[in-house]
């Protein structure tokens, strides 16, 4: 894997996953107020994953774990009358994503040539395994509504034979 297959494996997973009202990228969109709006649907979002860090440790036996920070960007856009409405139907979205991830930790990768070991289930005992921070509501530009960030911080390992050390 690399680090651009680490990122599209997480989004071809998220895709496949037929989330309600979410689109994924595979990297951030260009076009400005990007999120949606679907008919009948008050709360969409969309998602484009990151890969922010990458760290490499030799684990010996001519093996090297690859640990990537994958940051999933999600990006909701509520036109609720309500803002407890809007904020909730982002936490289910948040949550519907969670779930998604925690029932699959190899991505739908297992039986591709490069699968990701494990994702979303940490790099070691106590460290964590997903980091969700969401930012303050802001309204859109246009008074439409309001878009509600969401930073999910995923790590994704793999384990690869390494060349031996000099």
């Amino acid at each position: 894997m690399s680090r651009e297959s680490v990122r599209l494996a997480v989004a071809a997973y998220l895709s496949g996953q037929q989330l309600q009202g979410v689109s994924v990228y595979t990297a951030m969109p260009k076009e400005s107020d990007i999120v949606p709006a679907l008919p009948g649907v008050q709360t969409t979002a969309i998602l484009f994953p990151l890969t922010g860090a990458q760290n490499e440790k030799r684990l010996g036996m001519g093996k090297k774990q690859i640990t990537y920070t994958v940051t999933l960007e999600c990006v909701c856009f509520s036109t609720q009358a309500a803002a407890e409405d809007a904020q909730a139907d982002c936490d289910a979205i948040f949550e519907l994503v969670l779930d998604a991830i925690r029932a699959d930790p190899a991505l739908g990768t297992l039986t591709t040539s490069n699968p990701i070991l494990q994702a979303g289930e940490g790099d070691g005992v106590g460290s964590a395994d997903l980091h969700l921070v969401q930012d303050m509501p802001v309204m859109a530009d246009d008074g439409a509504g309001v878009h509600i960030w969401g930073h999910l911080n995923i790590t994704a390992l793999e384990v690869v034979t390494a060349p031996p050390n000099p």
